[in-house]
């Protein structure tokens, strides 16, 4: 039972089945391997046109499997064969402006490496600043402020100690 129910018996059995169960997420082991990420991003970073082809793909089987294209029926529901179409523009590639020099994004807009090297074009100080954290984030949130500490002044940031504040729970 969940820490806040009131009613609940800590000491209830709840039975699962184990064939009805299934593993979801990543673990943080799973996070950290670069190989494991790089697999995942196989499926998940795909091309306008392979997401398209895929989606094709799905329509066929369904419109080609009797049984599921007879329960669509009962609900009087049916795919389209086509995707829908919209006008669209490309914008161009944005230009990047630092304190000493500029450059073009990529297409992926990924210029985070380039940005994290040089001043940006006006700084403002952290003088006066708070982070706010629940009990259990305190390491979280001091590993904020180090990096923090650690990466604004290449941006030609200066940093001052934050006032921390703690809070006990995360209720309203």
């Amino acid at each position: 039972p969940k820490k806040r129910a009131k009613d609940a018996d800590p000491n209830e059995v709840l039975c699962l089945i184990p064939e009805l169960c299934w593993l979801t997420g990543l673990t943080d082991n799973m996070r950290q391997d670069f190989r494991v990420m790089k697999d995942i991003a196989v499926h998940t970073r795909v091309t306008p046109m392979q997401r398209d082809m895929a989606m094709r793909k799905f329509v066929k089987n369904v419109e080609n499997n009797p049984s599921a294209k007879s329960e669509m029926a009962k609900w009087g529901l049916y795919l389209d064969t086509d995707l829908l179409r919209t006008d669209a523009r490309q914008l161009p590639l944005e230009k990047i402006i630092l304190q000493k020099r500029s450059f073009q994004s990529n297409m992926e807009a990924d210029f985070g490496r380039e940005v994290c090297r040089e001043p940006v074009l006006v700084p403002v100080d952290l003088k006066c600043w708070m982070v706010l954290f629940f009990a259990r984030d305190e390491n979280k949130a001091n590993d904020f402020i180090t990096m923090m500490k650690k990466v604004c002044p290449a941006l030609g940031i200066r940093v001052n100690n934050p006032q921390q504040f703690r809070l006990e729970n995360d209720r309203t």
